[in-house]
């Protein structure tokens, strides 16, 4: 139905008020090795044998780690040519190569929206595509609205006419009983493979010892078991005082309205946000930058500058040893993977009707 909603849009805005949001593909690692390797003459079979060996590397912070690669693969890092290429991977690493089409990012604009931003037809007739990325948007105040497609949501489309043909019950997705102790029964046993976003081996194994008893406990499991409450060491504590296994502490008291909900543990994006303006008096702009920076492709970077101001503004308000560093490391885990409240309850609601139709 993804596309039946694209279409609409632009049925209804008309082809000069909308267009789909731009991505700006830039040169990563390997792609700056392998197209610098040719400006250099370098053979396509040999750039990708070398390519394969480099993980995501700074050509000029990494090269210590680097060279090591390319000897063993039989190659001199330091002979002119190829101290050449890695020079010039560099220089290019991070800069944008090409655009590309955002999978269901539109802008709407209240009149003409090649006034205010320069557009280009896209390959599907009648359509425009944008030439800025979702960030450049952000910047000049322009709403981008995301249409997905979540293959969960044509099965349950598709479900509630069989439940009404062959058991002649009638079913509303927007009136489901809230608290169906069947449903969490099902869940708590992990019984849950086919079901939206808790079906991983590593949800099913979270599970039994989350045991969610409400909707707000499925939230939780749906934004805990993500690479950034993994990375930031969040999950084993949570899961211990939630079965009242240790203690619920706070890093520093200030904080206790903002993780109070959470165990003292902060596992959603907002959380981090409000974190860094209570602790380290950032500013909502600065909060905005912040949040920007943990969904960036090049995030690391940016998030090494801002963890020097958050380092700054705990110690102006006394902030230090133990505690800050607990701090630092909840939020700069999240500079990759910040998993916002707002979504993780929107996946809950199509988690809990896809289990309840189970």
């Amino acid at each position: 139905q993804r596309e039946k909603a694209i279409q609409y849009v632009y049925d209804r805005y008309g082809p000069h008020g909308v267009g789909m949001t731009a991505t700006v593909i830039s040169y990563r690692t390997r792609s700056a090795f392998r197209e610098m390797g040719k400006v250099l003459g370098m053979s396509g079979d040999a750039l990708d044998r070398l390519s394969k060996k480099l993980r995501q590397f700074r050509f000029r912070e990494d090269l210590d780690e680097i060279k090591p690669m390319l000897r063993e693969a039989g190659v001199d890092p330091d002979a002119p040519r190829i101290a050449l290429l890695l020079d010039l991977a560099g220089q290019v690493q991070g800069l944008p190569r090409h655009l590309g089409q955002h999978t269901g990012g539109l802008v709407v604009a209240a009149g003409r929206l090649d006034a205010v931003v320069p557009n280009e037809p896209a390959s599907m007739e009648n359509r425009r595509v944008i030439q800025w990325d979702k960030d450049d948007c952000a910047d000049l105040g322009l709403i981008k609205i995301d249409l997905l497609g979540l293959g969960m949501l044509s099965a349950l489309e598709r479900t509630i006419p069989l439940i009404r043909e062959h058991e002649g019950v009638e079913i509303d997705l927007a009136h489901l009983p809230p608290d169906d102790p069947a449903t969490y029964d099902m869940i708590q046993r992990a019984d849950t493979i086919g079901v939206f976003q808790i079906e991983s081996r590593a949800q099913m194994a979270t599970l039994p010892r989350m045991k969610p008893r409400c909707f707000y406990d499925l939230v939780v499991e749906i934004a805990i078991i993500r690479p950034g409450p993994i990375v930031g060491q969040m999950v084993h504590p949570y899961l211990n005082r939630r079965a009242g296994r240790e203690a619920v502490t706070y890093p520093h008291p200030s904080l206790k309205p903002i993780l109070e909900r959470t165990l003292g543990i902060p596992i959603f994006q907002e959380q981090l946000l409000r974190m860094a303006m209570v602790a380290s008096g950032f500013s909502g702009g600065e909060a905005e930058e912040l949040r920007r920076a943990m969904g960036f492709k090049r995030s690391v970077e940016r998030m090494d500058q801002i963890e020097t101001r958050l380092r700054s503004g705990m110690d102006e308000r006394g902030i230090t040893g133990d505690a800050q560093e607990e701090m630092i490391r909840g939020i700069t885990s999240f500079a990759l993977y910040g998993f916002p409240e707002s979504h993780s309850a929107s996946f809950a609601l199509i988690a809990y009707a896809s289990a309840y139709l189970h």
